[in-house]
């Protein structure tokens, strides 16, 4: 590629990080036009693994309500909605999504790690 080593590695250039949010922003434009709660449940999970956890909270929640009720999508979206939450250290927060689920040994999994 051409250019490929021309930053330090784990380090993106002010250039990389503005075509980061520009892709992000349509491919969440176009993700809400086609109603696809997978690729909004993706971009929730790269926002996390970027760090922005609350971006992602809201994002898979966005992804749950567009998935069929009950369905182990809507429940997988949830769960890390709760868990991206725990990590902003929103406990009371994410106790209140996992209330709204059907007990599991992943929910209970959970509810352990929040204070």
């Amino acid at each position: 590629f051409h250019g490929a080593l021309t930053h330090a590695p784990n380090k993106p250039s002010p250039d990389s990080d503005t075509a980061a949010a520009a892709l992000k922003t349509r491919l969440l434009r176009l993700a809400e036009k086609r109603g696809s709660a997978r690729l909004i449940e993706l971009l929730g999970l790269y926002c996390w693994q970027s760090g922005d956890d609350a971006e992602a909270a809201a994002l898979l929640d966005h992804a749950a309500a567009l998935y069929p009720k009950d369905s182990t999508d809507a429940l997988r979206a949830t769960l890390y909605q709760a868990d991206a939450l725990r990590t902003l250290n929103e406990h009371q927060a994410a106790r209140e999504v996992l209330a709204k689920l059907p007990q599991s040994p992943a929910v209970s999994w959970l509810s352990g790690k929040l204070r």
